[in-house]
Parts: structure tokens; sequence; C-alpha cells
């Protein structure tokens, strides 16, 4: 029985799922500039893992990973590890603002680390390489900052009051509106494409954010991961028992 009370689900061995992602998919809780300074204890693979025992898992992953590092490294991996699905852990750092060159210009230039159509065409081009290794690809949306936090420990860091540039250019709602426009995007694909969506993002804002965002202002706590767990493993459980259940009407 997995952690979260739930039987196992039996995905039939040599079955394999590869995680492009992200410092989520790293399991960090916290980074200093470039340097992980924690992880939680029970990461969402850690759940998965334990969901499905029998489930092959590969992850290829780097703390400040977008799709335009996944699209470069795509399909050497695919080629490596034929996997059955591929979920996109990326999007975070694409959305996320540049804030080197938010600090740097005093606020005039802020923009988001990969720009809404380049992010847009990467996707796209991920799907299709997918689908052309023949893997199912699962995507995913981006969790929420808290820019307070953020602003604290970057000016901790850089020693600059960056709180206060941030909020004299609109502060936590810009940002929101920044990453919203993101996450309609990747949902718009995954209808355009027919493909499996977990939009792990917006159910974490459902909950306040001290309880889901950790003490960098960015990355996923522990009980955060449990939440992206629970939507990741509803894809791959409705992905894997159909499979099985094909199979098994085959073979009657």
């Amino acid at each position: 029985m997995s952690s979260n009370g739930e039987l196992p689900v039996k995905t039939g061995k040599g079955k394999r799922l590869l995680i492009e992602g992200d410092s989520i998919a790293l399991g960090v809780s916290e980074v200093h500039g470039l340097n992980v300074a924690s992880r939680v204890s029970c990461s969402f693979v850690d759940i998965i893992s334990l969901r499905f025992p029998d489930l092959e898992i590969h992850i290829d992953a780097d703390v400040h990973r977008s799709t335009i590092g996944a699209l470069r490294c795509i399909d050497e991996l695919l080629a490596k590890y034929r996997p059955d699905a591929t979920l996109l852990m990326v999007g975070g750092s694409d959305a996320d603002p540049d804030w080197k060159r938010f600090v740097v210009s005093n606020g005039r230039v802020a923009r988001s680390r990969v720009d809404l159509s380049r992010y847009t065409e990467n996707l796209r081009s991920l799907i299709d390489k997918i689908r052309r290794a023949n893997s199912i690809p699962i995507l995913t949306d981006m969790p929420n900052q808290n820019v307070t936090r953020r602003g604290l420990l970057m000016s901790e860091l850089s020693g600059k009051d960056v709180s206060a540039l941030i909020r004299a250019h609109g502060g936590q709602k810009i940002c929101d509106e920044g990453l919203e426009l993101y996450r309609q995007t990747v949902a718009a694909l995954a209808a355009e494409f027919d493909v499996p969506f977990a939009p792990y993002g917006h159910r974490l804002g459902i909950h306040d954010s001290d309880k889901v965002i950790g003490p960098d202002g960015i990355h996923p706590t522990e009980f955060a991961h449990s939440i992206i767990a629970e939507e990741v493993t509803g894809v791959l459980s409705r992905i894997f028992q159909t499979q099985v259940s094909r199979l098994s009407g085959s073979s009657t």
C-alpha cells in the first residue's frame, strides 16, 4: 500500500516513465542563487514510485531547466530510455521573471526568462518529438511564487532592496498575471493535441502559500509534493490502466 493509503497500480513489467524536468523533479525545496540549499524528504517522484512499484522511472533534470534545455536533450533521452510515457515537468523556469535583468535595470526590464511565444513553440516541438518516439507526452503547468519572500532573499543575496523594486513595479499581482498566461498556454496545448495534462499548479494555488511554497519563495514544500503526486498519479493511472485493459482484452 502506498504512503497515502491507496493500493499500488500494476503497470506490467517493462513499462518505463521518463521525467524530463527542473528542480521540482529533483525534490528541491530551496535554492540560493545557483546552489541547492535543501530538498524535501519525500518528493512526488518518491510517491509515484510507491504507487507504481512495477514502473521503471528515469529522471533527467536540472535545477533551472527550461523548455529550451529540454529540447536540447530530449532526442537523446527518448532514444536511450524508450519510455512508454514522458512527463514534462518544465515551464516554471520559462515563466519565472528574469530577476537578474530586473534588478540590474532597477525594475525597468520585467520579462520572463523564456518569452511566451518561444515557450509555446518549444512545447509543440517537445510533444511532436515524444510522439514520434512512440511515447505518450504528459504536460504539466507550474507553481506560483511568493514574491515577498523571494524579494527578501534576493535583497539579502544582492545587497540591494529588491523588495522595494518589486513593490514599485506591481508586486504579486503582476507576477500572477504573467504566470497565468503560461498556464493557459499549456492547458490549451494539451487540449489541442489531446494529450494528458496534470495541472498541479492550479491545485497548489488553492492553499495558503506558506503551506505550499518553501523558504526561497518559489520551490514546493513537501505538502505541495503530495499534491503534485496526486495529479501525476491520476494521469499515470489512466494511461497504464487503459493499456493493461487493452492487453487483457486482446488476450481473451
